[in-house]
């Protein structure tokens, strides 16, 4: 399948990865440059290449729409993109909670919508009133309360099932310190843990869609990080500006560009599309 892949996307891709290490090339010598703009190709050397982003783009989205007809995928538009980011060095880790917290990347275009996506939302007791929120603001969500989480969900088979059947897990900032212990090693393993969300603002509907729409991005112990800043339902426009906006933000958090090693974009069994690449 991959090499399948790679055929198909070389066709769009390869000018775009040849003209990106033209441009790298280019770059390392100021007398490519004239050799009086030192700072233009300083700012080459170390950022993303707008057109660059958006080749690889328009060349991934275009082998998907192509592979999700072939394979009659009915449900194939909203398959989600990846950007991997490989850093030079891990990060400094953080320190107690926050080692594992998820952190939330606000993305100009939404890449799936709330009425399309499971939500778990674990909340302070009384569970009604929040029930009841959500309700009137029209969001379909799954509410369990911390006492019911405690008792309904302790077996191994109740907590699996809930892991399977969620596609994002939020939950009250007021109960986040107390989810840790209670949701066990299955949440940690599976890389589940929830984003907070702060129960007592008036609209809740923004606030979760903005949480479906957005990136998450996880904590690693490792130099390699990966998550989803787009889907195949946007147009490709939109997962050029996503990407862009998605590195910016998530920047400060690995070091900055002297960090950076490598940033590449990809879907499910597809070749990853390199859109930086660092040159020493």
């Amino acid at each position: 399948v991959v090499g399948a892949v790679g055929a198909v996307i070389a066709v769009g891709v390869v000018g775009a990865v040849g003209a990106a290490g033209a441009a790298g090339a280019a770059a390392v010598s100021p007398s490519a440059e004239g050799g009086s703009d030192g700072r233009e190709v300083k700012r080459r050397r170390k950022g993303l290449d707008p057109v660059q982003v958006k080749r690889a783009a328009v060349a991934l989205c275009t082998h998907l729409a192509r592979r999700n007809a072939e394979e009659r995928q009915l449900l194939g538009g909203a398959e989600p993109i990846f950007l991997m980011l490989n850093t030079k060095q891990v990060p400094k880790p953080k320190e107690g909670a926050k080692a594992h917290k998820p952190v939330l990347v606000a993305l100009p275009h939404a890449w799936r919508a709330l009425e399309e996506t499971e939500v778990t939302l674990f909340v302070k007791d009384p569970q009604r009133a929040v029930k009841d929120k959500l309700a009137e603001q029209s969001v379909r969500a799954k509410v369990i309360g911390l006492d019911k989480l405690k008792k309904k969900y302790v077996p191994y088979e109740a907590r699996r099932r809930l892991l399977s059947s969620t596609d994002l897990f939020l939950a009250d900032d007021r109960v986040l310190p107390m989810l840790a212990k209670v949701l066990g090693s299955q949440f940690f393993k599976a890389n589940k843990l929830p984003l907070p969300l702060n129960i007592t603002k008036r609209d809740l509907r923004a606030q979760l869609e903005r949480c479906v729409g957005g990136a998450i991005v996880r904590p690693t112990s490792g130099t390699c990080s990966t998550f989803v800043v787009a889907s195949a339902a946007l147009e490709q426009s939109q997962v050029a500006d996503n990407v862009l906006a998605a590195v910016e933000a998530v920047l400060p958090r690995v070091g900055g560009w002297c960090n950076i090693q490598a940033i590449h974009l990809s879907a499910s069994n597809t070749v990853s599309l390199p859109i930086y690449n660092a040159l020493g």
